[in-house]
């Protein structure tokens, strides 16, 4: 009797620890899963992104200041924007925080409008100051690290998505859902 029940004991024991070392390695995440949750994850170190219907803006950060961008200047504001569906376009970039936003390309006069076209599975990198990216104009606060601006971006078909888009720099960023617009004000 003692045997059987240190067989049936020993049998289980080895099943539970079977069963729990080949769990362990279920918790590394596939090299897909981490390239996914590098494009899809809101909050970064040093970055946002969100969502608005098939569009995707990655990786948006308000360029790094020295201490702050003071009243006044300008700032690049960087992002890639992604498409997963129908062929949309950006028209209009807007900031509570900033006079206007505008388009560049490189260091050539800012765009008259914008319009940047983004393709049915197009990727638009807007990351380098050397090429297309957008920019806060006439600031009219300073803004320095571990501040938040909100930035209102409006797409063709996909519609608007305001989003606080943080100065680069900030170690551990906090996002807040915006508060509910007033239709009276």
């Amino acid at each position: 009797m003692l045997g059987t029940r240190t067989s049936t004991f020993a049998a289980t024991l080895l099943l539970v620890v079977g069963a729990a070392l080949s769990g362990c390695g279920s918790d590394v995440p596939s090299q897909s899963d981490v390239r996914d949750k590098r494009i899809n994850a809101p909050v970064r170190r040093d970055s946002v992104s969100t969502q608005i219907g098939s569009i995707r803006l990655l990786a948006m950060r308000i360029q790094r200041p020295d201490e702050a961008h003071a009243a006044g200047t300008n700032s690049a504001l960087w992002l890639t924007i992604a498409n997963s569906g129908t062929a949309d376009t950006l028209v209009a970039v807007s900031s509570v925080d900033a006079r206007s936003v505008v388009l560049r390309d490189g260091a050539e006069a800012p765009e008259k409008s914008i319009d940047v076209h983004v393709d049915v599975g197009g990727v638009v990198p807007m990351q380098h100051a050397t090429g297309p990216h957008l920019e806060l104009v006439d600031l009219k606060r300073d803004i320095g690290k571990r501040s938040f601006v909100p930035v209102t971006f409006r797409f063709q078909y996909a519609g608007s998505v305001t989003v606080r888009v943080f100065v680069s720099g900030v170690d551990h960023p906090v996002v807040a859902p915006l508060p509910a617009s007033d239709s009276t004000g």
